[in-house]
């Protein structure tokens, strides 16, 4: 798809008010997230989109590898934080609802949050959020920035493109054969207007995290493993997602824990046996 045909197609499409209004599309860049960086600090409006056809050094979190292959919808959002900085993370949440109601919207199948930055079909990985808070300097924006970066799995199958690297990835259900990449961006940039200020007052921030805990994992009591900081491992099931993010699990002693900050980690079954998959950070930079 080329520029013109993506910004025609969505500008068809959008009922915003300023998300998306301005358009940044690369036929091809390392990662959106570092041209969002770049025009963050020329100024970029509030509600900036940065899109790319294909990245050629998508990362992650901790900066591990996000396989982006051609036909799949890698965006980063430049937004003035609608609350206060330390809550930004709240907007990570908002975005993966905005992209999983975007996925509906187009014509995809159900797919679920998993926590912390994830959304699913199955054990396969179809999405994942970024993101990043930009503080005034000299050499950055004038003002905080929130940089907000989404990958969409809508293309080709990630495992089949770079097996190694892919990990838990694949392809989000429903959209073989076509490409909906406006479509999904529309609906995304439509729901995520909406929620952004929802972020900012507390108790219309808990209405967001209800409709995020009625469609996740860990508040219905899936099995997840999390990896902290210091490479221990806790296994067990999900029992719940508190207000500040935090995950709350049982594991299979019967001990609560709630963690803050981890990575997630991809539990398959591979002959009967139970075998972890390091997937958590493959969440992308856009």
């Amino acid at each position: 798809m080329s520029a013109s045909t993506f910004a025609e197609r969505l500008a068809g499409l959008l009922t915003t008010r300023r998300y998306g209004r301005a358009l940044a599309w690369l036929d091809e860049t390392d990662t959106t997230m570092a041209e969002a960086r770049r025009l963050a600090a020329a100024g970029a409006e509030d509600g900036t989109l940065v899109v790319a056809g294909r990245q050629t050094a998508g990362r992650g979190r901790q900066g591990r590898t996000f396989v982006s292959p051609e036909g799949g919808l890698y965006m980063t959002l430049v937004l003035a934080p609608p609350g206060a900085p330390a809550d930004g993370w709240r907007c990570g949440f908002a975005a993966a609802l905005a992209a999983r109601d975007a996925l509906r919207a187009a014509g995809g199948d159900e797919v679920e949050f998993d926590w912390p930055n994830d959304l699913v079909a199955g054990e396969r990985k179809i999405a994942g959020i970024l993101m990043e808070l930009l503080s005034p300097s000299p050499d950055g924006p004038a003002a905080p920035t929130l940089l907000l970066g989404v990958g969409l799995n809508l293309g080709g199958d990630p495992s089949a493109v770079a097996p190694a690297l892919a990990g838990p990835a694949g392809p989000a259900p429903g959209f073989a054969g076509r490409d909906a990449r406006a479509e999904v961006a529309a609906h995304f940039l439509r729901r995520m207007e909406e929620l952004a200020p929802r972020c900012a007052d507390d108790a219309s921030w808990r209405s967001v995290l209800d409709e995020v805990r009625a469609v996740s994992r860990a508040a219905r009591g899936a099995r997840i493993v999390v990896r902290l900081a210091d490479g221990t491992e806790i296994a067990g099931r999900g029992i719940g997602i508190d207000e500040d993010g935090a995950v709350r699990l049982r594991d299979d002693d019967g001990a609560e824990h709630r963690v803050r900050y981890a990575e997630r980690v991809y539990a398959a079954r591979r002959d009967g046996d139970e075998a972890s998959r390091d997937g958590a950070s493959r969440a992308g930079e856009r």
